[in-house]
């Protein structure tokens, strides 16, 4: 949440009527000056399922067979498992919320599970020769470019690189937030240390 919870800020809420809950409501977005940055971490995996329905991603646009929540090894489930006749496509979705300068950066705190993914993804490509995805879904319209949150976390930086060398490919697309709705805004270019190893599909 780091930039996101400021005193006095505007938020927006959805309220669930399940019983079940523990907290009937779920903090959606806040206002960043004139920018709403999504909060739900749910949501990317929701939209990315939609776009790849819907065929709006383009370097994933040709698969017929699309699978949630795919498990790779013991241990090691993925959000998504892509698949048409002779290629299989393990998709993971991160969710970015933090920027600088107008770039985007993911992580924006120590992740190992993430690192752990990008490990998993890389072994998957070399070993099997199939594809592998990363999608940062950037929950804000007001960035230009992506780029590796190296300052908070450096080992998930370089393994992100280690990872693109392997085979994993990675985008970034940012979406624009409303109290009426998502759009999915376009795909964001890759800078500094992102852009040094970026694998797109050939």
């Amino acid at each position: 949440m780091r930039g996101l919870i400021r005193e006095g800020a505007t938020i927006f809420l959805s309220h669930a009527s399940s019983t079940t809950r523990k907290y009937p409501y779920t903090w959606e977005a806040t206002r960043c000056g004139e920018t709403l940055v999504g909060v739900n971490t749910q949501l990317p995996n929701r939209l990315v399922q939609k776009a790849l329905a819907q065929k709006c991603l383009p370097p994933l646009a040709d698969y017929t067979d699309i699978k949630r929540e795919a498990m790779l090894e013991k241990g090691t489930r993925f959000d998504f498992f892509l698949e048409k006749p002779g290629e299989a496509c393990f998709v993971e979705v991160k969710n970015v919320h933090y920027q600088e300068e107008g770039v985007a950066l993911f992580p924006d705190s120590v992740t190992a599970r993430g690192r752990k993914h990008l490990v998993k993804l890389g072994a998957w490509c070399q070993a099997k020769g199939q594809r592998a995805v990363v999608i940062y879904l950037v929950q804000r319209d007001d960035c230009h470019a992506f780029d590796f949150g190296a300052t908070f976390d450096a080992d998930y930086a370089q393994e992100a690189v280690r990872a693109q060398k392997k085979g994993v490919e990675m985008y970034a697309y940012a979406v624009t937030l409303s109290p009426q709705g998502v759009v999915l805004k376009g795909e964001l270019p890759f800078v500094g240390l992102a852009a040094g190893a970026k694998v797109t599909q050939t």
